[in-house]
């Protein structure tokens, strides 16, 4: 959970590619990729995107993105969300990857999403930078909607989605607020 107390009737959510409240979690069930253990790795393609699809129940307010980064910390990346039509809802633009294998974090204008498909994105710049990453199967990836985007550094502002072509889904996640009835 975040480090957020709850407050004037917002109650904290975090979902991400751990747990029960994955990002692969849809009315469909939920897709496991972490039995598999995580491990740091290179970012596969200099300048590529990868999308990862999740569903959002309530209605919430994005107030954060974190990811983990791997053994070695170099180049930029951008992380955002988009809407399941590829529109960019929210990115935090280029930024330097900072601290080996530890979580970086990086707030982002509250963005209020509704019921509905989304997805998280991830881009960087350079091959040399890592990530905590999964690697199930690339079939496995395209059954849960992994999506990617070559040249996609910085985050465009549409996305031209393609099929996913590696076993490659970083570790990371998305701090909300949900509101509740008082």
């Amino acid at each position: 959970m975040p480090l957020y107390l709850p407050s004037r009737g917002k109650v904290p959510v975090e979902i991400s590619v751990y747990g029960a409240d994955n990002l692969f979690r849809s009315e469909l069930g939920v897709a496991n990729i972490t039995s598999g253990g995580s491990a740091s790795a290179a970012w596969p393609s200099a300048n590529l995107a990868i999308y990862m699809p999740f569903w959002i129940e309530d209605v919430v307010t994005a107030t954060k993105i974190w990811w983990q980064n791997g053994a070695t910390a170099s180049g930029n990346l951008d992380v955002g969300i988009y809407d399941e039509n590829g529109n960019l809802l929210v990115s935090i633009g280029t930024t330097g990857q900072t601290g080996t294998s530890t979580i970086q974090q990086a707030d982002i204008t509250d963005t209020t999403l509704s019921r509905g498909y989304y997805y998280l994105a991830m881009a960087m710049n350079g091959t040399t930078g890592t990530a905590l990453r999964y690697s199930p199967t690339t079939n496995l990836q395209q059954m849960m909607g992994v999506l990617e985007q070559a040249s996609a550094f910085v985050l465009p502002s549409t996305a031209t989605f393609a099929k996913a072509a590696r076993s490659y889904i970083p570790v990371m996640g998305i701090e909300f607020y949900r509101a509740v009835g008082i």
